[in-house]
């Protein structure tokens, strides 16, 4: 039973920012700090309140925070560049042109997350494994629609790319093979779903 609050600093990298928006965050009960901007504010804030007795965890972006965050980093969601490198580099040495919309994943070794923290629960490295394993060869979904309700109905269909340019996907169906996917047909993010029983609660400095 989640709940999620969100704020925006308007910046990629902000260190003064992002670790002030932290702090706002755990003031007003959040325990666990998921960012998506690239310094290491975020984690420096958790981890200085963390050894000041406050229970709360950082979830970082991009790189491993352990280094800036030893006890309260958890892990991080990470890009592994060199796998969309060495694919443009190929393409390019081949005579071939690289693809305009490239979107891999788990399977290719594209995203990963950092190594685990050690405040993690017992067992979490294990779980995790499991799961990488099964997004990997494609037997687990994210957007799995049996998971999941729009409007108290099993979503059936669902279009992917906008070819009109009015920022609603007209073409394309996104849901097969018993699955919404997401980022299959292009690299920017398509899903403009509302999932049952989630709701922004609080949104501010809106981006």
């Amino acid at each position: 039973n989640v709940a999620m609050e969100v704020m925006y600093t308007n910046s990629w990298f902000d260190i003064d920012k992002e670790g002030a928006a932290a702090e706002a965050l755990i003031a007003n009960g959040s325990v666990i700090i998921g960012q998506h901007a690239d310094s290491t504010g975020a984690p420096a804030a958790v981890q200085k309140l963390q050894d000041a007795g406050t229970i709360c965890y950082s979830i970082g972006y991009n790189i491993d925070m352990l280094a800036t965050a030893p006890t309260a980093a958890l892990t991080s969601a990470t890009n592994v560049w060199e796998v969309y490198y060495e694919y443009l580099f190929k393409s390019m040495m081949d005579g071939e042109n690289p693809a305009t919309n490239w979107s891999e994943g788990y399977n290719e070794g594209a995203v990963a997350i950092t190594d685990l923290g050690p405040e993690v629960a017992e067992g979490t490295a294990e779980k995790v494994a499991e799961v990488e394993a099964a997004l990997k060869d494609g037997s687990l979904h994210v957007f799995d629609t049996s998971k999941f309700t729009v409007k108290g109905e099993t979503v059936t269909h669902a279009f992917a790319l906008d070819t009109d340019g009015d920022f609603t996907p007209d073409a394309e169906e996104a849901v097969f093979d018993g699955a919404f996917h997401e980022s299959y047909f292009q690299s920017a993010p398509y899903f403009t779903l509302q999932i049952d029983g989630i709701e922004w609660l609080n949104s501010a400095y809106g981006n």
